[in-house]
């Protein structure tokens, strides 16, 4: 017999196992706490419903071979149900671990991440100041350049004002020296007069030495200030030559550098003229093909391709005119970036005409989508884009293209020859592509029979062509013979190319966006 339920004791067939058991947790004051889960939290206090409560005065007698049989019945379940825990445990555990891990790798990343965030920032801020500081130093030298020239200025204009000072002091001394040697000249011979006068009225006095002696020295100084009024009036009269071919001479340095002022300014139209003729000419007969694609003579008849271009259409929003401007300016952009020995600025300028071309070509398109019809109720070449890309976006991409290469350009005429040529080339690339693209989706115009300039006019008249050979990246350009221009198209600054000339001097180097709409 035993008293009452057994106890849970370290081999009760109701007490838990050491491996299913936490290790008892205390507190801060010394107090035992709940067990934790497998995330570290505490688990509430729950009732177990394999709790034995004993009742008073209850004796239960059973075999011992009952007995026996009973605790090993509870050794097993309490056996299997730990082997279950530790499991479980040993799952949360690699859980937990596998965690921990993909945390740390991930804080690890965040840290590398965060280092080169702060690279890319430092180096983004050491070229920002080195652009600065070049920019700076271009300021300075322009600042300097300025100066030099006014200071050359005011130079020139000193040494004129001296050399008319000492002309006009030079002539006033000559002139008052002769008005004094002629003074001398007639006080003397009223002397003599008198001299004469008393000769005559004192016969007495004819003999005298004194007289004589007098008369001799008056006459002797007489011949020396004549002579002395010769050797002046002589240098005053080298003097005043020497002047003369002076100021011949500087006006005639004068005239020929205004002369060769008017001619430069004279050559400059013709070259914007012609360039326009070129631009007309080409935009006809290659009808919007590229500089490095050459055509045979039968089929350079003005209108005979541009009929059958597919780009070209009555309702197309880019004039053929710009088409043509935007492949010269980019082939003299490349042509300009790859010559050694020209100026590093003339690729800027170049640039810029790229710059004014696209600019041409957008600003026509703008507030003339509307006119173009819908999708689903009109037929025109923007129908069967919708799906595609928009105007509005490609006419973005065209503006961050241009813009990047207003960029590359100017840090390849930065580095004097040491950046490669092909960063020029991809950047024109991109913005050659994208300008295709905008112009597929907007169409062009053919402008060739509009009479909008006489002066760029292509009517037979003016130009001939001898020759149109097959075109190669070594030869890009058709022979043109130039015939006499008519007096009235001899005006200089009228083209489209001056506006861009006056428009571009409206603009600074400095400039690193441009506004294309």
């Amino acid at each position: 017999m035993r008293p009452g339920p057994p106890s849970n004791g370290p081999y009760s067939p109701y007490s838990p196992s050491e491996e299913s058991m936490p290790p008892p947790r205390t507190d801060s004051r010394g107090g035992p706490i709940s067990p934790n889960s497998s995330f570290g939290r505490p688990l509430p206090q729950t009732f177990q419903s394999n709790t034995m409560v004993p009742n008073k005065s209850t004796m239960v007698e059973d075999d011992e071979t009952d007995e026996d049989d009973d605790e090993t019945y509870g050794l097993g379940q309490v056996s299997g149900t730990s082997e279950k825990d530790a499991e479980t445990m040993k799952a949360f555990e690699l859980q937990v671990s596998e965690l921990e891990a993909k945390i740390a790798d991930l804080e690890s990343k965040l840290h590398d991440k965060d280092a080169e965030i702060e690279t890319h920032k430092q180096d983004h801020s050491k070229d920002k100041d080195e652009w600065s500081q070049q920019r700076q130093e271009l300021d300075t030298k322009i600042a300097d350049s300025q100066k030099t020239l006014d200071t050359l200025h005011a130079e020139l204009e000193h040494s004129r004002a001296d050399r008319d000072q000492s002309e006009s002091d030079l002539r006033a001394r000559t002139e008052q020296a002769v008005s004094d040697l002629h003074l001398e000249l007639d006080e003397i011979k009223k002397e003599n007069d008198m001299l004469r006068a008393n000769e005559s009225s004192s016969k007495s006095l004819e003999h005298d030495s004194d007289w004589q002696q007098r008369y001799e020295e008056l006459e002797q100084e007489l011949v020396q200030q004549r002579k002395v009024t010769d050797e002046v009036r002589h240098n005053a009269e080298q003097h005043l030559q020497e002047m003369r071919l002076l100021s011949e001479q500087t006006e005639t340095a004068l005239e020929r550098e205004e002369q060769l002022q008017a001619r430069i300014a004279t050559l400059e139209a013709e070259n914007e003229q012609w360039k326009i003729r070129y631009a007309k000419t080409r935009t006809q007969l290659r009808t919007l093909k590229a500089s490095s694609t050459g055509l045979s003579i039968q089929h350079m008849a003005p209108g005979a391709l541009s009929s059958k271009h597919e780009h070209l259409k009555p309702n197309g929003l880019v004039k053929d005119m710009d088409v043509t401007n935007f492949q010269i300016s980019i082939d003299e952009l490349l042509q300009a970036a790859r010559d050694t020995t020209s100026a590093p600025h003339l690729a800027l300028e170049k640039a810029k005409d790229v710059v004014q071309s696209v600019r041409n070509m957008t600003s026509g398109v703008e507030g003339s989508f509307s006119n173009l019809g819908s999708p689903h109720s009109s037929t025109t070449h923007l129908s069967q884009s919708t799906v595609g890309p928009t105007p509005e976006t490609l006419k973005i991409r065209v503006s961050r293209d241009a813009n990047n290469l207003v960029t590359v350009t100017r840090n390849h005429a930065a580095a004097n020859g040491l950046a490669p040529v092909s960063l020029v080339d991809a950047a024109a690339s991109n913005l050659t592509t994208s300008v295709i693209e905008f112009i597929k989706i907007v169409g062009v115009c053919d402008t060739h029979h509009e009479g909008d300039d006489d002066d760029s006019s292509i009517d037979g008249e003016d130009i001939e062509i001898e020759e149109i050979a097959p075109l190669s990246m070594s030869g890009n350009k058709p022979v043109l013979v130039k015939a006499p221009v008519p007096p009235q198209k001899q005006q200089t600054g009228t083209g489209w190319f001056s506006m861009l000339k006056g428009a571009k001097s409206d603009h600074s180097d400095d400039e690193d966006e441009y506004d294309y709409s």
